[in-house]
């Protein structure tokens, strides 16, 4: 018992300084590729690797201080930024997973093969569209038929009806593009019919007792690595919808930061990259775990 408990502490560990090693090798890349443009705010001729040097201490050492401008402390906008851009990821997932999963399983159930085909259809026209079309196409019709343009401005002035407006057209632009909506249903799909398949559910299928709260727990892991994987492209899309809606969050301050002419406020960018790239790694460990707990065999 001794030996099996260390040995699961051995495996976290070394899953651990796995992603932890992927994480701070990123952050140094980073800072190797914004070292190459020169900072005109410092005077005198700095070398290359004196940015490098200052980059690394930033990232590292959370040494922040003021933005650029002066104005608020970096920790402060990026702590607002994340507020921002995690409720976008949120909202996303979660209206994704309230029409994939009813969805999936019901066409695995093949209760209604005439909605199967009309749904799995429909979303593997409309899925695989960019997020940069959806985003731009729906700021058009919005703006043709709702004469207005759904900026972030709006969600800050506006009353509550013009903020969940402006609030849902980024997020359906995330839901609609870049294969995510279509990538949770087949997942879904297809694990929802291996479940059915396997001989305990058969058997409590039999019995006459409900099978869909067996079902929606068999299906917590596979929805979980699903969104692990995708966490990547998800958090790519959200910082092009950002930009597009002005959307104040940590994609669209790395966008400013670096159209800004003159000084950049690489602070900042590298503040606001860090977080992102932290919840990249933060899904990336746990799904380690999750396989892990999987298939044990993997990691001998």
């Amino acid at each position: 018992m001794i030996t099996m408990s260390k040995n699961k502490t051995n495996i976290l560990l070394y899953l651990l300084l796995k992603n932890a090693s992927v994480f701070f090798i990123s952050l140094f890349i980073i800072c190797l590729l914004l070292a190459l443009v020169p900072d005109t705010a410092i005077p005198g001729d700095v070398s290359y690797f004196e940015r490098v040097k200052d980059y690394l201490t930033i990232a590292y050492l959370f040494s922040y201080d003021y933005s650029v401008a002066g104005t608020f402390l970096i920790s402060e906008l990026i702590l607002h930024g994340s507020k921002l851009t995690f409720t976008l990821i949120f909202l996303s997932l979660l209206i994704v997973l309230t029409i994939a999963l009813p969805a999936g399983i019901l066409v695995a159930s093949e209760k209604n093969t005439n909605f199967q085909k009309l749904f799995t259809v429909t979303v593997s026209l409309l899925s695989p569209i960019p997020i940069l079309i959806w985003a731009s196409l729906l700021m058009l019709l919005v703006f043709v038929f709702g004469n207005m343009v759904p900026l972030y401005i709006d969600f800050e002035d506006g009353d509550l009806r013009t903020r969940m407006f402006v609030l849902l057209i980024p997020v359906a632009a995330i839901v609609l593009g870049d294969g995510i909506l279509l990538d949770f249903y087949n997942k879904i799909r297809d694990e929802t019919r291996k479940v059915m398949n396997e001989p305990w559910l058969i058997a409590v299928k039999a019995r006459g007792l409900p099978i869909y709260n067996h079902v929606l727990r068999a299906l917590l892991l596979p929805i979980f690595i699903t969104l692990s994987s995708k966490i990547t492209y998800l958090i790519s899309g959200i910082i092009i919808v950002e930009y597009i809606f002005a959307w104040q969050g940590l994609g669209f301050m790395i966008w400013r930061s670096l159209e800004t002419p003159g000084a950049k406020d690489y602070p900042l960018i590298l503040g606001s990259v860090k977080v992102l790239l932290f919840t990249v790694f933060l899904f990336s460990f746990i799904r380690d775990i999750l396989t892990y707990k999987l298939n044990p065999q993997l990691m001998k």
